[in-house]
């Protein structure tokens, strides 16, 4: 984009004033989409191995999680060995092309200055209207309960080394990056799991501190992996969509973890994240019906507004099959999307209430419900309208449809 162009040259004029600037950095030419796509597939499929070759793959309720398993399981280990392999030449090529450098600089920071600073602006409504904020004492102590508490011992080690043990100096900036970011997200009032992804580095580090701790106990060498694993099977389904809903209900009934919550909907039948995997396909029917009941010319220019980006989501990756049109939304991304020129004269609204769409079409009709019971409350027993001549054009209201949250 030339206004993004613009505005990213003019920063690097300005710290140019402070600093030496090299225009452009090649990065080191490898395969990197095949060598991390063959390593996900081998140690996926060795994660799965039971799950694969069972044949309990098939009862996923994603088709693409049905057969994927199959398909990561023939990885040839020779494959799996040279993407190793062209991992460890990838990690030394970066380090030799960025050694000399202090700083990258993208445009990324310039394209958020641009558009308002959006993604403060979602952390600071999502705090205030969505999230469930707690103090410093619960985010750590739900950091604890996330990673499994069996394993707290291992991160935290982990972060004391990367932080302060000479040995672990040339990867101290993981154990700075983790301070900075966890204070940064409490500030903020973030979810707890945002910091999720740093946690391998942690665990990696932590395992290489303690494993000459356990050593000098026997037992406790063979005891604590014992417990990690027992443990972690334990708790796996509430992480993981690894059971049947019927039989994840009753497993519920031993280990419920939906009170720990990262936002204030109300409670469903299940944890919320599984409920927002779920319902897309009824949602998708529902909306599909309304569409069909629509006359030809009206199904040519009809668009669907939906209420949040998974809606959007859902009908935009599930839709066509079933001939539906493009969704839009005011909801983060989606709203940067734009109308995608819709001409905004038929609309099926999902998620809205009736007063909402009046203000903006003088004729608004109830054509359908989304309804599912293992989505949470606030999204469930949606109303589907039929929106038409609008009062005024589409391009017009848009910009007040923008929701960052």
């Amino acid at each position: 984009m030339p206004a993004v162009r613009k505005n990213f040259e003019r920063s690097l004029a300005v710290l140019s004033d402070f600093c030496d600037l090299v225009p452009d950095v090649a990065l080191p030419d490898h395969p990197y989409d095949a060598a991390v796509e063959t390593i996900v597939h081998a140690e996926g499929a060795a994660a799965f191995r039971e799950l694969i070759e069972s044949g309990r793959a098939r009862e996923l309720t994603a088709m693409a999680d049905r057969t994927g398993g199959y398909v990561a399981y023939a990885t040839l280990a020779i494959d799996y060995i040279d993407a190793l392999r062209r991992r460890t030449l990838m990690i030394d090529d970066f380090e030799r092309a960025f050694k000399d450098y202090d700083a990258i600089v993208a445009p990324t920071l310039v394209w958020q200055a641009q558009h308002g600073w959006p993604q403060l602006v979602v952390l600071h409504d999502a705090a205030a209207a969505k999230n469930v904020v707690v103090g410093p004492f619960a985010f750590y102590a739900q950091q604890i309960l996330m990673m499994n508490p069996l394993a707290a011992p291992m991160w935290i080690a982990g972060l004391v080394a990367l932080v302060r043990a000479p040995q672990t100096r040339a990867f101290r900036w993981y154990g700075i990056a983790y301070v900075i970011l966890s204070g940064l997200y409490l500030v903020l009032g973030a979810k707890v799991y945002y910091l999720a992804p740093i946690y391998p580095v942690l665990f990696a580090a932590g395992a290489a501190t303690i494993e000459t701790q356990l050593a000098r106990v026997r037992f406790a060498t063979v005891a604590y992996p014992a417990l990690l694993l027992v443990f972690g099977f334990a708790i796996a389904p509430e992480a993981y969509p690894l059971l049947p809903l019927p039989t994840f209900l009753r497993y519920e009934h031993v280990l419920d973890f939906r009170s720990i919550k990262m936002e204030k909907h109300p409670v469903g039948r299940v944890p919320q994240h599984f409920a927002d995997m779920l319902g897309w396909n009824t949602l998708v029917a529902s909306l599909a019906r309304a569409n069909d009941a629509l006359s030809p010319s009206e199904r040519r220019e009809a668009v669907i507004l939906t209420h949040d980006y998974g809606q959007a989501s859902a009908i935009d990756f599930l839709g066509p099959k079933l001939g539906l049109p493009r969704a839009i939304s005011g909801h983060n991304n989606y709203f940067l999307y734009g109308t995608r020129e819709a001409s905004g004269r038929v609309v099926l609204a999902v998620g809205y209430d009736e007063s909402t769409l009046g203000r903006e079409f003088a004729t608004v009709e109830r054509v359908g419900l989304f309804r599912d019971d293992y989505v949470l409350p606030d999204f469930n027993n949606l109303v589907i309208y039929k929106c038409t001549h609008p009062r005024e054009p589409i391009a017009a209201w848009w910009p007040q449809m923008r929701r960052y949250i």
